[in-house]
């Protein structure tokens, strides 16, 4: 069932679209790379060299906005299609986090190689997670860099596709040639499986690094996921309306210049803004208003008919708590009710730093409610029920009929993680952690030999050239 909830309207949406052109025009961004403010002062953008500072013609941002594909699909490592689309949801597990909660103490600790491998094998084996992703780096890696090690154990244990947030540009190298790797086996003419992330510096700046890994990602036609993250009241106006004439800016300035470098490069509209508590100088991941603002670039999106991610599943609590399962049920309720395609993610505790396979579970299982109270009811003949009335009369019982037989099972959710035992059942959390160790025992490795074998070389052969 499809429901009707928007945060903005079609007159509150172009008010904000021209203030971002203006602030586009007017104020530009800063570029903080001469060679590519060179190029796109070659492809007619306005560019103060000496101030590193582009502006964007309107009618360049409409043309980007024009050629920016509208709809396109990725694929898993099977060669299973998945359109990227209004009301086609993706979830994902988080990823990148730090840290570990540790079931068995019942604190926060780094995250190791194993915690990583656990928690892909995990969403390896759960069919609602569509996206895998490198969900806490391995702290004991060998490599200076553990997010080589993170990506290469997702593309050993997962065929699924991935989400990549390339810190530089030899990660951004990296990933792009292990999916290679990891697609050996599949035809050359596959399409991509990787969306890799990619932010501007709020307000209004592209760095250095992140110009290069645009650059690189752009050209080879990977699909690029822009996603302003700025924090209302520190790197964007406290407003929430302000702030997304901010985000909705600086989006376009980036997919303006993500099409000048090759057109028709995918880019998805992205967004993971949020207000500061300015009693404590940070962002506050679970505040509702953040829901509000993240579902006001859907609309946006929506109305330029552009695939969009809003982020959903991220929040302050440190622990598995009710603080955690409140922040997570209003934004995973609100961006099924908006029809959202990507951003919902799992597993997420501590401002995004920390994960817990025991969290996974439990969002999946918030994610499942969440779904099933959307999906409405089916109102035909059958489920109806007048026949079934009949036969059981007054005073009867629906138990042992062929009707009750017909529909139990399909008609409502029937969770194995709520507690329906009373004082003598276990919690959720409990009853989660031992669904982590039910779904690993039995889940079968599906990457072939050959490619973890093929993926360690490359690792190796990789570390040592950024190395030497």
């Amino acid at each position: 069932m499809r429901y009707d909830y928007h945060i903005l309207d079609e007159n509150e949406i172009m008010r904000i679209h021209e203030l971002s052109l203006r602030v586009l025009s007017n104020l530009g961004m800063k570029v903080q790379d001469d060679n590519l403010c060179a190029i796109l002062a070659r492809k007619g953008l306005p560019v103060d060299g000496k101030q590193q500072l582009v502006r964007f013609p309107t009618d360049m941002v409409d043309a980007a906005i024009a050629t920016a594909p509208k709809r396109f699909s990725m694929f898993d490592h099977k060669g299973n299609e998945f359109p990227i689309e209004t009301g086609h949801e993706l979830p994902a597990v988080y990823s990148n986090a730090l840290k570990i909660w540790d079931w068995q103490t019942g604190a926060v600790r780094s995250s190791t190689s194993e915690d990583l491998v656990r928690c892909v094998r995990l969403a390896e084996a759960i069919p609602d997670v569509k996206i895998n992703n490198p969900v806490c780096l391995p702290g004991d890696s060998a490599e200076a860099d553990p997010v080589l090690r993170a990506a290469c154990i997702v593309l050993q244990h997962s065929t699924k596709m991935m989400g990549a947030a390339p810190h530089n540009l030899a990660e951004a190298v990296f990933w792009e040639e292990a999916e290679a790797i990891a697609q050996q086996d599949l035809p050359s003419s596959r399409g991509p499986s990787i969306n890799y992330g990619i932010s501007p510096d709020n307000p209004l700046q592209i760095n250095a690094t992140v110009s290069e890994i645009l650059q690189y990602l752009a050209v080879r036609n990977c699909v690029l996921l822009i996603s302003s993250c700025p924090i209302a009241g520190g790197t964007s106006p406290v407003t929430m309306a302000g702030t997304t004439v901010q985000t909705h800016a600086e989006f376009l300035g980036m997919l303006t210049i993500a099409q000048l470098l090759r057109e028709g490069v995918p880019c998805i509209y992205g967004g993971s803004a949020g207000p500061m508590d300015l009693r404590a100088g940070q962002l506050c991941y679970g505040a509702p208003e953040r829901n509000t603002m993240l579902c006001a670039n859907i609309d946006i999106a929506r109305h330029f008919g552009l695939p969009h991610f809003s982020s959903a599943g991220s929040v302050d609590s440190a622990l598995p708590d009710f603080q955690a399962g409140q922040s997570k049920a209003l934004a995973y309720l609100s961006r099924l009710m908006m029809g959202t395609s990507l951003g919902i993610s799992f597993g997420c505790l501590l401002t995004g730093s920390t994960v817990a396979p025991e969290q996974i579970i439990l969002d999946v299982e918030a994610y499942r409610a969440a779904k099933a109270m959307l999906k409405g009811m089916t109102v035909d003949d059958d489920h109806l029920g007048y026949e079934a009335i009949r036969r059981v009369g007054p005073a009867g019982s629906f138990l042992e009929d062929e009707h009750t037989m017909s529909f139990m099972r399909s008609e409502y959710y029937l969770s194995n993680v709520i507690n329906h035992d009373g004082e003598r059942g276990k919690s959720m959390l409990d009853r989660a952690h031992d669904q982590v160790h039910e779904i690993l025992e039995r889940h079968q490795p599906t990457v072939s030999e050959k490619v973890q074998n093929d993926l360690d070389v490359f690792l190796g052969d990789y570390s040592r050239t950024v190395a030497g």
